[in-house]
């Protein structure tokens, strides 16, 4: 009876052995392919600064705001106009084919410092004349503009102050 036994074991150790090492009936090669496309950077250039103009500070603090569409300058507070230039931050941009262009553009405050040091004031409120997000033809020449708010402080120091912001233009 062991002999009946050991052969039915060896006989399922040689097709267990024999499975382990088979090798598939057929095989096949192809290629891939890979693409990538280029395109031409979207042209964005700063046409003009934002210009709060010359204001008179007071013995209160005061603002100065120049609107994105109008480019009207209102004075608040302890602040009084007094000419100068004044203008919204005026951008152009070029685009090579149809894009979706998002605008971004400061959401905090930024910090002007006056020429020589000795003061700082703040610009906040960012304002864009336009969609953030929109859709630009081919060849298209594109323009926007940027208005914010100046806070003049109590008896601020006199002299020309300046800054920077970013705007971002992403596009797709």
């Amino acid at each position: 009876m062991w002999g009946i036994v050991w052969r039915r074991i060896g006989g399922a150790a040689l097709v267990a052995s024999s499975l382990a090492f088979a090798c598939p009936a057929a095989a096949t090669a192809t290629t891939g392919t890979g693409t990538a496309a280029i395109v031409t950077p979207l042209t964005v250039v700063n046409a003009a600064p934002l210009s709060f103009g010359s204001v008179v500070p007071g013995a209160a603090s005061g603002t100065v705001t120049i609107d994105a569409f109008t480019e009207a300058r209102t004075v608040a507070g302890g602040v009084s106009a007094a000419g100068g230039t004044v203008s919204a931050a005026k951008f152009s941009g070029l685009t090579t084919s149809l894009s979706h262009l998002k605008i971004d553009i400061p959401n905090g405050a930024i910090t002007l410092t006056r020429v020589g040091g000795g003061a700082t004031m703040t610009v906040d409120s960012f304002a864009l004349n336009g969609n953030k997000n929109d859709w630009v033809a081919s060849t298209t020449v594109f323009s926007f503009q940027v208005g914010a708010v100046l806070h003049v402080g109590a008896n601020q120091l006199a002299g020309t102050y300046n800054g920077t912001f970013n705007v971002t233009v992403n596009y797709r």
